[in-house]
Order: structure tokens, then C-alpha cells, then sequence
């Protein structure tokens, strides 16, 4: 298991966030397939899959206007946690053990 995933080729804003220290994450469908859940799906799996090998948080962020993406992260567990002028942010988090449902169970947290 990686600590960082890259599904995209990265932009120069990217690239300068990942060596600040932010994994980045990309998706994206064919205008055929949005709206039929693929998004929703393989984020999910990507949860599932993340928390099974012992990650305990997974943060990812979307345009302001990309609500698309929005839905697709908060429909897999994951909460806005914060926003600057470009993006929204998203996080899921897991306390306890090695989990093997779906994600979106007992956040971490107060």
C-alpha cells in the first residue's frame, strides 16, 4: 500500500502540494458514464480498501464549482472539513482496528 495515489497527470498546483506534503487524488469519467455512480463506486472501494491496510484518514478536495464531486465524497462518508479560495476539503476518518465494512463508520473526532 502507497501513502500516495496519483490517478491524473498533475498540474504545476499539484505537483507543488505534493511535495508540501498533500497526497493528491483525481477522478474522472467520459461524459457518457457521469451520473451512473462509477465515481461513487470506485471511491468507495478506495475507502474500503485504505481502511482494510490500516489507514486511519483519507482527506481529498474538489473545485468550489465541482459539485459533482462534492456529492461523490460526501455520498462515501466523507465531510467538508475546510476551504480556501480554490477548493473545498474532504475528510473521512477511522478510529479502533482494521475495519471491513463500509466506510463512513465511527468517525474520529469529538
Amino acid at each position: 500500500m502507497t501513502a500516495r495515489l496519483v490517478l491524473h497527470p498533475m498540474t504545476g498546483d499539484e505537483a507543488r502540494r505534493l511535495v508540501a506534503g498533500e497526497p493528491p487524488h483525481g477522478d474522472g469519467l467520459v461524459p457518457s458514464a457521469r451520473g451512473r455512480g462509477y465515481a461513487s463506486e470506485a471511491l468507495r472501494a478506495l475507502l474500503v480498501c485504505a481502511r482494510v491496510h490500516g489507514v486511519t484518514c483519507v482527506r481529498g478536495d474538489a473545485d468550489h464549482e465541482n459539485i459533482a464531486s462534492h456529492h461523490v465524497m460526501t455520498a462515501a462518508g466523507m465531510r467538508p472539513v475546510g476551504e480556501d479560495e480554490r477548493v473545498t476539503y474532504f475528510e473521512i476518518a477511522w478510529t479502533g482496528g482494521h475495519g471491513h465494512g463500509r466506510p463512513g463508520g465511527r468517525p474520529a473526532g469529538p
